[in-house]
């Protein structure tokens, strides 16, 4: 409680911060179409972030964990260095990729998204991946304030002044490229400060648990096993990914940069309603795997059946608030955007199932369970696609908002079935209720 009570405090605030800096940004660039580009070209920026992270953060995170709640310091302190360069590599070979097949696509691809704008995104993925690196490292430690502060708070905030400023300073409004070329500053800002503060602080903590030798053998949990736990994580943030930010991409393409502009503003305000539930999942990684790796199924279930608790009721309470200032809201972005209602409430409807469910996904990646949770997510995402490709043409955004629906609710029933095959646990907050209320009946 205490820990979700400080990282819900800085992801709210974050969350809160990026409306404001959304908002601004809606203003200073003027025109709809405009910022629907904006909107796509920082989907595309954060998605191939996490094509380049090849699966390396979660499982360098499962390690880190596991590592450091044995105080084997050096171990982990191998763990990150490893991950460190791997992620290297990886970003070398994705940029290389990306300007290759940019290469090879003939011009009319670029007709309504500029090819600046792919190129842009393609060069910084690298910062979203090491941010993202950084930031699972820091919750397997528990270092809550740096894990969510910077890339949440932090990162939005700095975009928004430099808009602010430069708009300002230019004396007029804002184009898609100067836009996007601000937020890449932020992001490298961002990547610089996250990195000299984490060195500082693992220093400091190795000064405190140092030890001669390792405290156990690290087998399964030695840097050699790192890509070995990573390519199946990859499979599985890759399927994540595609249907958290494949809406904007599909939409920019096949229903154009209003209707994406529309749906970014929608699937922004929906995630206010996830915070319990973002927090949960963040906070609870490291006990997760440590339990996990410790044989402690008690513990694990204790942990569990207090995250669904704590996930579930805060979010209703947040998506049922939203659900009614939606309208108010919304028209803050300007009158463009008043239509986007029925996507907001679908989306907030996908938040109140996934944290009805528990969290399952976090379960099974911190239980190593990666190869069934891949296996079950890829069929969520080829789900997601198809519906895309099906429902946008016909519905617009508002498709696009129910293809996130139903592969959302295929994805969290699976993981809520493996959880409790594989694992024998039960994550759902309402069966505990239910259970509850049965007893006092009995008696």
């Amino acid at each position: 409680m205490r820990a979700g009570f400080l990282g819900a405090l800085i992801r709210a605030a974050g969350l809160l911060i990026a409306f404001a800096v959304q908002m601004l940004l809606a203003r200073l660039i003027g025109d709809a179409a405009s910022y629907g580009l904006y909107a796509w070209g920082q989907n595309l920026l954060f998605l191939l972030g996490a094509v380049f992270a090849l699966g390396i953060p979660l499982a360098s995170a499962r390690f880190v964990a596991v590592h450091d709640h044995r105080g084997d310091t050096a171990a982990a302190s191998e763990v990150v260095g490893a991950s460190l360069r791997w992620l290297l590599l990886t970003s070398t070979v994705g940029i290389a990729a990306g300007f290759a097949v940019v290469a090879v696509l003939p011009l009319s691809a670029f007709s309504d998204i500029p090819r600046s704008v792919v190129l842009l995104a393609i060069v910084a993925a690298p910062l979203v991946s090491l941010i993202v690196l950084l930031q699972s490292h820091a919750r397997a430690r528990a270092q809550l304030l740096l894990a969510f502060a910077p890339n949440q708070a932090l990162r939005p905030l700095l975009t928004g002044l430099l808009a602010g400023a430069f708009a300002f300073w230019a004396g007029r409004q804002l184009q898609t490229m100067e836009v996007l070329l601000l937020l890449c500053g932020s992001l490298l800002l961002v990547a610089l400060l996250q990195t000299i503060i984490a060195r500082r602080l693992n220093a400091r903590r190795q000064h405190t648990l140092l030890s001669a030798a390792p405290l156990a053998e690290a087998g399964s949990y030695a840097p050699s096993q790192l890509m070995h736990n990573a390519l199946p994580l990859f499979g599985t943030r890759l399927a994540d990914m595609v249907m958290k930010y494949g809406n904007i991409v599909l939409l920019g393409i096949l229903g154009g940069p209003v209707v994406a502009a529309g749906f970014f503003v929608a699937d922004r305000l929906a995630r206010l309603g996830a915070i319990p539930g973002t927090v949960v999942a963040a906070v609870i990684q490291p006990w997760l795997a440590s339990a996990h790796a410790e044989g402690e199924r008690h513990a694990l279930q204790a942990v569990v059946t207090e995250a669904s608790h704590v996930s579930l009721w805060p979010t209703l309470t947040a998506c049922l608030a939203l659900y009614l200032l939606g309208p108010l809201l919304l028209s803050l972005f300007g009158h463009d955007f008043k239509s986007a209602i029925t996507v907001l409430n679908i989306l907030l409807l996908v938040h109140v199932a996934a944290a009805t469910l528990g969290p399952c996904q976090q379960i099974l990646v911190m239980s190593g369970q990666q190869h069934a949770l891949m296996r079950l997510l890829a069929l969520a995402a080829v789900v997601h696609v198809c519906a895309l490709f099906l429902l946008i043409p016909l519905y617009g955004a508002t498709g696009a908002a129910l293809a996130t629906l139903a592969s959302t609710s295929l994805a969290r029933s699976g993981c809520l079935i493996l959880v409790r095959k594989r694992m024998g646990l039960q994550p759902s907050a309402l069966v505990h209720l239910i259970k509850r209320l049965r007893t006092r009946e009995l008696k």
